[in-house]
């Protein structure tokens, strides 16, 4: 660790990155933030190369208008390598700490900035902070490059949903002229239900998927599965043999 000063830095492989409508164009990025007690805020650096954060800001004003209670600026020397993570915290281990904290009720923005032309920021980065239940977090899915969710906290680690996801097979077989079932697996889940009624299509709210015998050829169908912490879709695609 190069620079300890309330910074906890970690260093993981990063999995998983793909293209997002929400990423942002920079290599380090905001990629998860915590509200609950201990307020923190973790960044990653996507690429290739280690990066030079030396007087680059996070706050949780727009940076070039924030004062200094709500300003934290990473010290001279702070650099993130390939594919790690950095993440600044309330309290910890040195002097200096994040002076700000993130309500968890919503309604505040996160950025990211680094020096630009005289005493000036440049933005990198802003994150919308939502309304966050307890329990868990905000973070991109997948780490670095999606959208931002509910998320359990892996600070310094990639990031992982707290909405429903399936388990298995979205692609089923069945024979003709029977009723079709399948057994709808989802981690997160407390119940399913059809995203539109159709016709000779049901499911169960433990997550039992039946096709009537008169529903033929290829047939998908889009299922919601809730959560305690939010809703999310899935499609099945039911193919008689």
């Amino acid at each position: 660790m190069r620079r300890s000063l309330g910074i906890f830095i970690a260093a993981s492989v990063l999995l998983g990155i793909t293209p997002s409508v929400q990423a942002s164009s920079a290599a380090v990025v905001i990629n998860e933030i915590d509200c609950h007690h201990n307020d923190w805020i973790e960044l990653v650096n996507t690429s290739s190369k280690s990066v030079d954060l030396s007087n680059w800001m996070l706050t949780d004003k727009e940076p070039n208008v924030a004062k200094v209670n709500h300003r934290y600026v990473l010290g001279a020397g702070t650099t993130i390598g390939p594919h790690k993570y950095l993440v600044v915290q309330q309290s910890g281990v040195g002097p200096a700490h994040l002076p700000f904290g993130i309500p968890c009720a919503g309604g505040q923005t996160v950025y990211l900035s680094k020096p630009s032309v005289g005493a000036l920021y440049s933005l990198l980065d802003s994150v919308p902070v939502p309304k966050i239940p307890m329990d868990v977090v905000y973070g991109r899915i997948p780490s670095g490059s999606g959208k931002f969710s509910v998320t359990f906290g892996t600070k310094a680690g990639p990031n992982k949903s707290a909405l429903p996801q399936v388990v298995g097979q979205l692609l089923v077989n069945c024979r003709k002229n029977v009723t079709c079932a399948h057994q709808l697996k989802a981690t997160n889940v407390t119940s399913f239900a059809l995203a539109r009624k159709e016709r000779g299509v049901s499911v169960s709210p433990t997550g039992l998927l039946k096709l009537a015998p008169s529903k033929l050829g290829k047939q998908t169908i889009s299922v919601q599965m809730i959560g305690p912490y939010g809703t999310a879709s899935a499609r099945v695609t039911i193919v008689r043999a």
